[in-house]
């Protein structure tokens, strides 16, 4: 009875909702009136109120990103704000299709098992990307993934870092590394390739300076430049002369360094020979595994942690023209592991000679073969430089004014003619090359002196010395 009068006190108790009460009491049950009269009551005082469609709607609208071709101009003018709200401008697809000679893991007492469990991470900007990310592969020095997945881009100089792990039982460890600045990737073409895997040594500083030490030399050559350099340190030490006084400190200090050395030096190699014995005897013995073991304990040093077969590709999702505003923002500055005194940030400095070189190649282009070679080929046919030529412009000329339901017929007959003509280098830069515009060789000297004008030479001869000789022609009536 009990439990029934139970289900009949929970069928009758009157429909409600919990609300918070006032003053950090427990929570009280409204009936559907008073909600009601709450509501009002707040709506009447302007508090938003939401609805579960408002709600989620609202929810929906803050979660999507606008869109870049719409809202472009964002980057200009609020960079920061756009990095944040606007939707990716391209996208990387990153293709992790194997890996070998990956380095092993330290031999203890408990774990004689040296091969490591890899598996890749995709990290952007210093933040992991979960969903990049492969499945460990299970003892395997020289796995095999296949894997695919694409990296949204908001940045032109974001940094993407390519991080091997260890799957252990009880931690994850670090494997290796590699950098790639995006802004080096070319659009819509296939990178593929073995890629170097740093030492996890190595990463130190921001993401930029590595990519930056890591493209002027690789791992490996590090290594050996490395190793040579402290063999020949080694070679060219003085060799130490014993002082007068036998019972010197320093003399002691450094007697007792070199005969440590020395006998270090025995112990290897002796320790060496050793184990060179015991693989000839396992193997004799028919025990392959110890004695494959044995031998790969005493192979050289690594150059480097091993070798990731990656594929990249970066693919626009606009136009070329509104992937340029991307450039006015800034990626999140990078993350210093230290190896620095000081943080480093990210200053884009202006290379003036660069500018300089940038605006006089415009210059060249705009100007002297555009604007100057059209005011020349105007005054070429004006001035009946060619008769025939003139003749033919001047016929088609009349027939538009005489009959103009022929212009549509006669003016690209006309350009036809002037493209046929241009298509003659000779002739071409007889007509359109003048003082203003051509060569600073002999053949531009022809070219300029073939009009025939005072004029034309003099400012020929002005660009000649101001251009090669830097000079200042001050009175022309001198030439």
């Amino acid at each position: 009875s009990s439990r029934f009068g139970s289900r009949e006190l929970c069928r009758n108790r009157p429909q409600g909702r919990l609300v918070p009460s006032e003053g950090g009491q427990s929570g009280r049950t409204l009936s559907s009136k008073k909600f009601k009269a709450r509501r009002s009551t707040m709506s009447q005082a302007n508090y938003p109120i939401f609805d579960g469609d408002e709600r989620s709607s609202l929810l929906k609208k803050v979660q999507t990103k606008d869109d870049f071709r719409a809202k472009k101009w964002r980057c200009v003018t609020h960079p920061v704000r756009a990095f944040e709200t606007l939707s990716p401008y391209a996208v990387l697809g990153v293709g992790i299709m194997a890996a070998r000679d990956l380095t092993e893991r330290e031999s203890g007492f408990f774990n004689t098992d040296t091969t490591p469990d890899p598996y890749v991470q995709v990290i952007l900007d210093d933040t992991e990307l979960e969903k990049c990310k492969t499945l460990p592969a299970r003892r395997m020095k020289e796995p095999t993934w296949m894997y695919q997945c694409e990296v949204d881009v908001l940045a032109p100089t974001s940094m993407v870092r390519i991080q091997v792990k260890d799957d252990r039982p009880t931690e994850k460890a670090d494997i290796g590394f590699f950098d790639v600045c995006l802004g080096d990737i070319p659009y819509d073409k296939a990178i593929e390739g073995w890629f170097e895997l740093r030492f996890q040594e190595s990463l130190l500083m921001t993401s930029v300076q590595r990519y930056q030490q890591h493209c002027e030399m690789r791992e490996e050559t590090l290594t050996e430049e490395e190793a040579l350099r402290k063999k020949k340190e080694q070679a060219s030490a003085p060799s130490v002369v014993p002082a007068a006084d036998p019972d010197d400190k320093q003399t002691k200090l450094v007697t007792k360094t070199q005969l440590y050395a020395e006998s270090k030096d025995r112990a290897l190699d002796a320790f060496q020979a050793c184990v060179h014995s015991t693989a000839d005897i396992s193997d004799q013995m028919g025990l392959e595994t110890i004695s494959k073991s044995l031998r790969e304990g005493g192979r050289k040093k690594r150059s480097n942690a091993g070798e990731v077969y990656i594929s990249l590709r970066l693919k626009l999702l606009v136009s070329r023209f509104d992937s340029l505003f991307a450039y006015a923002m800034d990626a999140p500055a990078p993350e210093n592991l230290g190896g620095l005194k000081q943080d480093v940030k990210i200053t884009r400095k202006i290379d003036v000679q660069r500018v300089y070189d940038d605006i006089m190649e415009v210059k060249v282009r705009v100007l002297d073969d555009a604007v100057l070679c059209c005011v020349y080929g105007f005054r070429y046919l004006v001035t009946w430089r060619s008769l025939p030529l003139s003749a033919i412009y001047l016929v088609g000329l009349l027939l538009c004014c005489w009959k103009t339901y022929l212009t549509w017929a006669i003016i690209p007959l006309l350009l036809a003619i002037s493209l046929i003509v241009n298509r003659f280098p000779s002739a071409r830069s007889y007509m359109t090359r003048g003082g203003q515009n051509a060569a600073l060789t002999e053949e531009g000297f022809k070219h300029t002196a073939a009009w025939r004008d005072s004029g034309e030479v003099l400012k020929y001869v002005t660009r000649v010395l101001k251009e090669d000789m830097k000079a200042k022609l001050t009175d022309p009536r001198q030439l």
